[in-house]
């Protein structure tokens, strides 16, 4: 199999991430039945290997991301993946345009304090 082909390296990725969606539920019913077990040092081992667990899951994804050309957000701990919302002009006076990217969590972006041209959740 080889990965210069963009519909094969487009069923990769979707097979990764249906990988990393099974894990995510798979930690959601640890939660719950977490939930009813009883106060006890085996539960307190569980919870903190939970933690554990789900932060690697979180930086994994970080890596991912950033391997894959993603700008990160160091507004928390693993980075967050920040997702393209527009563009800018490069003020080069060429006619080239740089996109501009937000972090979903903290809303923050890195047009700098330029204005720019939003593409996305502007209703248009």
């Amino acid at each position: 199999m080889t990965y210069d082909d963009p519909e094969t390296m487009q069923n990769a990725l979707a097979a990764f991430k249906s990988g990393i969606d099974m894990i995510r539920s798979t930690f959601g019913l640890i939660e719950d039945v977490k939930g009813i077990l009883p106060d006890t040092k085996e539960k307190q081992a569980i919870e903190a290997s939970l933690n554990a667990s789900e932060t690697q899951l979180l930086i994994a994804e970080a890596q991912i991301a950033q391997s894959l050309g993603y700008t990160l957000c160091r507004c928390d701990m693993p980075p967050t993946p920040m997702f393209k919302i527009g563009y800018r002009d490069s003020r080069s006076g060429k006619r080239d345009f740089i996109d501009v990217h937000e972090c979903p969590k903290c809303h923050q972006n890195d047009a700098g304090p330029w204005q720019f041209s939003k593409t996305v959740g502007d209703g248009g």
